[in-house]
């Protein structure tokens, strides 16, 4: 999974989250990120550094909100972090290196 937040709403029922297509793989069409609590979300645009969203339950999230999202394509996404964290639970518990990184 990959953490963001949402940064803007720019309309009653638009989020703008900061996971864009430098966090996640871009090669696989929209949508390239399925958001845990969104997953009927329309994906309107997904840049560098944004995914803007449509969504009757986009008032649930307001800005700030810490936001997971599960990649579409996670081989080429893997490799754009230098580790991962392993959660249990909802804990933290290490810690693993990625080492096939560009």
């Amino acid at each position: 999974m990959v953490m963001g937040r949402v940064i803007s709403r720019p309309g009653p029922d638009t989020l703008c989250i900061d996971i864009g297509s430098k966090a996640v793989a871009p090669d696989p069409p929209v949508p390239r990120i399925i958001i845990k609590g969104l997953e009927q979300a329309e994906t309107l645009i997904h840049n560098e550094e944004q995914l803007l969203l449509r969504s009757a339950d986009a008032d649930h999230f307001p800005l700030g909100t810490v936001v997971f999202g599960i990649p579409v394509h996670v081989c080429p996404t893997v490799h754009l972090y230098s580790q991962a964290n392993v959660v249990r639970d909802g804990k933290i518990v290490g810690s693993w290196q990625i080492t096939a990184r560009r």
